[in-house]
C-alpha cells in the first residue's frame, strides 16, 4: 500500500469488536462497508437470533429421537429384569435383583413422567 500501513496482527484482530474498527477495510474498500446491510448491528443480531432458533429446532428433533431411544431402553430393561427374576431360583439373589429392579422402576417411572 502506498503509503505503507502497519502490519495487521492476529492479536489486533481479536481486539476489534466492530467492522468500523477495521481501519484497513475502511481504507481499502471502494465504498464504506459500514453502511451495507450485512454490516449493521441490527442485522447481525437478527441473523444470530435466526441461527439460534434454527439450531434449537434441530436440537428438539434430536432430543425427540433420543427420548424414544431412552424409553425403548427402559422397556427393554424392565422386560430383562422380569425375565431374569422368573428364572432365578436362589432366594438371596432373587431378593437382591428384585430390590434393584424396583429401584430402577421408580427412577424409570419418574423419567417417563417427565417426558410425557
Amino acid at each position: 500500500m502506498d503509503p505503507p500501513h502497519p502490519k495487521l496482527e492476529w492479536s489486533d484482530i481479536v481486539e476489534y469488536m466492530t467492522l468500523a474498527e477495521f481501519e484497513i477495510l475502511q481504507i481499502a474498500a471502494r465504498e464504506d462497508i459500514r453502511n451495507l446491510e450485512w454490516a449493521s448491528t441490527r442485522n447481525h443480531q437478527a441473523t444470530i437470533c435466526h441461527l439460534k432458533i434454527k439450531q434449537a429446532k434441530e436440537e428438539i428433533i434430536q432430543l425427540n429421537v433420543e427420548i424414544k431411544q431412552i424409553l425403548t431402553w427402559i422397556n427393554d430393561e424392565t422386560e430383562l429384569f422380569s425375565s431374569i427374576l422368573e428364572k432365578t431360583t436362589d432366594p438371596l439373589l432373587y431378593n437382591a435383583l428384585l430390590e434393584r429392579a424396583l429401584e430402577k422402576e421408580r427412577v424409570n417411572n419418574k423419567l417417563e413422567a417427565a417426558v410425557a
